[in-house]
This record gives structure tokens, sequence and C-alpha cells, in this order.
């Protein structure tokens, strides 16, 4: 189902309403966080080794 397109504000809004969006979007971002410290250590351990 189509909807139109809200202005920003508003979408982040409601999406910020859901708790499951905001538990989710928490381990998105931290799986995302976890893999670029990953991969930056990595990076840094080859360049100094």
């Amino acid at each position: 189902m189509r909807r139109r397109p809200e202005s920003l504000t508003t979408r982040t809004q409601q999406w910020l309403e859901s708790a499951d969006t905001i538990r989710e979007t928490g381990i998105i971002y931290g799986a995302c966080a976890f893999a670029f410290l990953y991969l930056t250590a990595k990076v840094l351990q080859s360049l100094l080794f």
C-alpha cells in the first residue's frame, strides 16, 4: 500500500514512537559500530605491524 511521502520530521517521530523499532535500530547500530571498530582495529594492526 502506498502512502504519500510525509515530512522527514513526521516520519521520524512516528518511527521513534515504536519501541520495537528503537530496539531493532539499537541492535543494528550496535552491530555496525562493532564491525566498524573491528575493521578499524584490523587496518591499524596491518599498518602498524
